[in-house]
């Protein structure tokens, strides 16, 4: 037992959350990517992430960044109690982020670690794996609200295409601009491939990635619309109570 990987992976795990104090713990695990739709659109989000939540912001109490990764959450049971349990979450489709924004609104201690090798996931199988694992989880993160997701999208357009297309035809002096706004996503990408150990050149691809991107969103809420609902753990919940659940 104290050889076998699951036990290695618990045993660090809860020795480096005494040792930082957290009592919300994520452990972010090792990606297997066997396709180039796969390192695309998981190179993409790992961008997406840094950008929005800076993982080093997670640990200061005092900010909005939190984690929580359905693959190793661990939390202490005095902070699981104080947060509510699973009773909270127990509609809120992206349970798992949920909890890691909930812990840090109650003031628990949170720390993510990298832990590569200590576990490993494919959490798709390509492009279209990704859309189709995701399919009910856009929409919960736009809170379930049509207008919502489609400004989000047009927003996610225009903002990772716009470096792109500017370089191409903007005006001279402006495509300095652009190339600048470039040069900072190829430094992001620089960053995510030393953790996803994919080459940085995966920015090329960041085009694309923004299409498929914006494809899962909609594709998102155009199933959850039709379909009144989705359908999550075997159990069909409609919109209406799961608005009434989001956080």
């Amino acid at each position: 037992m104290p050889g076998c990987a699951a036990y290695q992976s618990v045993r660090r795990s809860v020795n480096y959350a005494q040792q930082s104090g957290a009592e919300h713990f994520v452990l972010y695990p090792s990606i297997a990517l066997h396709t180039i739709g796969e390192r695309m659109m998981i190179a993409f989000f790992a961008a997406m992430f840094v950008m929005t939540n800076p993982p080093w912001r997670i640990a200061e109490q005092r900010t909005r960044e939190h984690i929580g990764i359905g693959a190793f959450n661990m939390i202490t049971r005095r902070a699981y109690e104080e947060l509510g349990t699973y009773e909270a979450l127990r509609l809120n489709v992206i349970d798992d982020l949920s909890l890691g924004k909930r812990a840090k609104q109650f003031g628990i201690a949170q720390r993510m670690a990298l832990g590569p090798g200590l576990i490993t996931v494919r959490w798709a199988r390509g492009a279209f794996g990704v859309v189709k694992n995701l399919e009910k989880n856009f929409f919960a993160l736009l809170k379930f609200r049509v207008t919502v997701a489609v400004a989000a999208t047009l927003l996610t357009l225009v903002g990772n295409l716009a470096p792109f297309v500017g370089v191409a035809i903007a005006p001279e002096w402006t495509r300095l601009l652009f190339a600048a706004a470039c040069l900072g996503i190829i430094g992001i990408y620089a960053q995510v491939s030393r953790l996803l150990q994919v080459s940085p050149f995966y920015f090329l691809l960041h085009p694309v990635a923004t299409l498929f991107v914006a494809f899962t969103m909609l594709n998102s809420v155009w199933h959850a619309v039709t379909n009144r609902g989705i359908v999550w753990r075997g159990t069909k919940y409609s919109l209406r109570e799961l608005r009434e659940h989001v956080e």
